[in-house]
């Protein structure tokens, strides 16, 4: 299950961030629900910062957006980043997408020792990219996209923050 998501800058790419609930042993207290969101952003900049300074060199220079999904595993705490790329450059088929994932350390997890990506994860990248082409599909913007509701997703995956925002 995932908290309810939401949308922020994240250095020139915006991120669409969806936090499993495995980290609400984490992130405990009035941060849970007062500032998950600086939470999670600051745990990635946080992440790009020991990686080496800045996320954006990592980056591809044709990064449109970022699909990020904050969790944990026991006591470690690990964000994937789907780089969502080229969307002009391959049109309908778009995007491109590279898969990474970082713990808390900054240091890019192995997908073969770790793995990354989830079935849920799967589920819900799935379910932006259909929401994503319905809405180009209607001649709206990716910015459009971005600023919409998120899309509806199956019953049970998308919880409520504790607390109230």
């Amino acid at each position: 299950m995932f908290y309810s998501p939401f949308v922020t800058p994240m250095v020139d790419s915006p991120m669409i961030c969806y936090c499993d609930d495995s980290v609400s042993g984490m992130v405990t207290g009035l941060a849970i629900h007062k500032v998950a969101r600086d939470v999670v952003v600051d745990f990635v900049l946080e992440v790009a910062s020991t990686a080496g300074g800045s996320l954006q060199p990592s980056l591809p220079a044709d990064t449109d957006y970022i699909i990020a999904f904050f969790w944990a595993d026991g006591p470690d705490l690990f964000v994937d980043l789907w780089i969502q790329r080229q969307l002009a450059t391959y049109g309908p088929s778009a995007p491109m997408t590279t898969l990474v994932t970082y713990n808390a350390r900054g240091k890019m997890v192995d997908p073969f020792e770790k793995g990354n990506a989830c079935g849920d994860t799967r589920i819900v990248v799935g379910r932006e990219e259909e929401y994503r082409r319905s809405l180009a599909a209607q001649g709206k913007s990716l910015e459009d996209y971005l600023d919409a509701p998120r899309p509806e997703m199956p019953e049970g995956f998308i919880i409520p923050w504790p607390g109230r925002w």
